[in-house]
């Protein structure tokens, strides 16, 4: 793969199915992939950036693929797909847990 772009156009393919429980910078996928990012502060003539996002793939807790961002619009696009996929992953949280308090609650009355 070529661009982040194609990198994240292809894990959009895949569905998300739960945030970390150990971070919720992480998010998890159906086919058991882990897809996590950080944020990298670089020095002052460091691609002309003052931070970098890097993001890390792995499956099944394998060795982890990584890509580091090379602009300030790919740091806006990864972070901006995180964000969108990291908002899908707490509705299925939350609406998991919700549907796990209701149980409770019929189990208790």
């Amino acid at each position: 793969m070529d661009t982040l772009k194609e990198v994240l156009d292809r894990l959009d393919t895949f569905n998300v199915v739960a945030m970390g429980l150990e971070n919720k910078e992480s998010l998890h996928f159906d086919n058991g992939m882990k897809v996590s990012y950080r944020i990298k502060t670089l020095s002052v003539n460091q691609h002309d950036m003052t931070f970098q996002a890097v993001l890390r793939v792995s499956l099944d807790d394998g060795f982890p693929f990584t890509w580091g961002c090379t602009s300030e619009e790919d740091n806006r696009l990864m972070v901006t797909w995180f964000s969108r996929h990291r908002a899908k992953a707490w509705e299925i949280d939350y609406n998991n847990k919700t549907d796990k308090l209701d149980e409770l609650n019929k189990i208790l009355s």
